[in-house]
């Protein structure tokens, strides 16, 4: 895998996908420099050291294997086919799933986002190219919204794993074979958040505002991996200024990371929501370039962050911790302005928050991240 030559071809599906293609480089380059050695030996380390103790990791992440060796060196892996369902938020996302999935001697049918088959697609013919066994492996289900097709695809896997909204989740369950249990694997809405310390709010310089506005602007705010909500340990004045120099840093990260201008529909139901906030007391900083807004909820306001793409909701709060813990169970990524230690990711861990960092490292999760904390390769070596 770590051979692999990076897909250059799929920049050209980038109008397609939604997204601009300086952010699809930015983005998939981050997941290439994790796809080294060290990070495969360490997840596999972390998820199934029992493969590592058969064959060092040069073999497991040869994509030319003979699929027969693969099998007999992971004799006892109980899935067959895979039936993966990918997110239309963060298509780095789904080529790491998938990539890291073929490690095992398992067949993968992929159904992409419809924005994203196109570059789905181009992987396909990468792997092909490069890693032919890998490549062989892979199939891209495209029968539209046909749910009778689909059902008949889903019957002939031994697990569902799919991405999506609680909605697309339960439409995907409704679609499972009653003669036959086939298992399901979830990755839900999750919803992660940064902190601004009482210690910090004086000291943060001007790369880490950059570095907090790269976290937000990455695949346009739309990941489970982006900063929705900041805790501020501030009085709201502080908070004021704090969000007026963040608008300013997102503006600067703009031209790096400029946005596919968003529907028409999407950004009315941003604006009125906008406006209802504004009536509500909440300050409203709007900035310049890309519709990134950022908006402040004066203390007396009940949590009820504003849960909209490009839009970053900030509380003061007297402690960042404790009021992260009203998004369990949904938590997912926390940072602060240096990776958080580990008294704090106890206290955490049970609202569901999986990824701790620093700014500027939101949406750079290491392989070995347990998505949702169930991990990649564990759930599809487990007996049941």
């Amino acid at each position: 895998m770590f051979y692999l030559p990076f897909p250059f071809q799929i920049l050209d599906h980038a109008r397609e996908s939604g997204y601009s293609s300086s952010v699809l480089t930015c983005g998939f380059s981050r997941v290439w420099e994790n796809l080294t050695k060290a990070s495969i030996e360490e997840l596999m380390l972390s998820e199934a050291p029992a493969l590592l103790e058969r064959a060092p990791v040069e073999v497991w992440a040869n994509g030319c294997l003979p699929f027969e060796e693969r099998q007999k060196l992971a004799y006892d892996c109980p899935v067959k086919k895979l039936f993966l369902v990918t997110a239309s938020t963060v298509p780095s996302a789904a080529f790491q799933d998938l990539l890291v999935s073929l490690l095992l001697p398992i067949r993968v049918t992929i159904r992409p986002a419809r924005n994203l088959v196109p570059m789905m697609r181009e992987l396909v013919n990468h792997l092909r190219a490069y890693a032919k066994e890998w490549g062989n492996r892979v199939e891209i289900c495209d029968v539209g919204h046909d749910d009778e097709a689909l059902r008949k695809v889903i019957a002939e896997h031994d697990v569902l794993n799919v991405s999506g909204s609680d909605e697309t989740i339960a439409h995907y369950r409704s679609l499972l074979p009653k003669e036959r249990t086939i298992r399901v694997i979830e990755h839900g809405h999750r919803i992660s958040a940064a902190a601004v310390l009482s210690s910090d709010v004086h000291g943060i310089m001007p790369k880490e505002y950059d570095d907090l506005a790269t976290d937000i602007s990455l695949w346009d705010g739309n990941g489970c991996l982006t900063p929705k909500v900041i805790f501020f340990e501030g009085e709201y004045r502080e908070a004021e200024k704090f969000s007026q120099i963040l608008s300013g840093a997102l503006n600067d990260v703009a031209e790096k990371f400029p946005e596919v201008e968003p529907d028409v529909l999407s950004l009315v139901s941003i604006n009125s929501a906008i406006q209802m906030a504004k009536l509500k007391g909440v300050k409203i900083f709007k900035c310049a370039k890309n519709h990134d807004v950022i908006a402040l909820f004066p203390p007396q306001l009940p949590f009820e962050p504003l849960l909209y793409t490009r839009v970053t909701s900030i509380f003061c709060v007297s402690s960042a911790v404790e009021a992260a813990q009203q998004l369990a169970p949904r938590g997912q990524a926390f940072a602060m302005r240096e990776t958080p230690p580990n008294a704090v990711i106890q206290q955490l861990l049970p609202a569901g928050f999986n990824y701790f960092c620093s700014f500027g490292q939101m949406q750079n999760p290491p392989l070995s991240w347990k998505h949702d904390g169930i991990g990649t390769l564990k759930p599809l070596l487990d007996k049941e």
